[in-house]
């Protein structure tokens, strides 16, 4: 299940409406991999509704650097990383 919320942070996923949040938890239930596509800007912004904590994610991937607090969370919850690399400023991806 590729799945894009609205904001991210160190204590999960959130959508823009209580609906919306429940309509995207049924489907993470029956997902088996659960890859979180997010544009930088959703680890800066905020919403109202918690979809899941990030121990239910399998993957996040983002076009951006991950914040230290986001990304110390996603390890500890076993999430694979996949962004930019912070020390490259060419492009590549690190996965981690």
């Amino acid at each position: 299940f590729f799945l894009e919320p609205a904001a991210v942070d160190p204590r999960g996923l959130y959508a823009g409406s209580p609906a919306e949040a429940s309509l995207q938890r049924r489907l993470m239930d029956i997902a088996d991999d659960v890859v979180v596509i997010a544009s930088s800007d959703v680890t800066r912004s905020s919403a109202p509704a918690l979809i899941a904590s990030l121990d239910h994610v399998t993957r996040f991937v983002t076009d951006g650097p991950v914040p230290a607090e986001l990304c110390t969370a996603l390890r500890r919850s076993g999430v694979a990383t996949l962004s930019p690399s912070t020390n490259s400023g060419k492009g590549r991806m690190f996965e981690s």
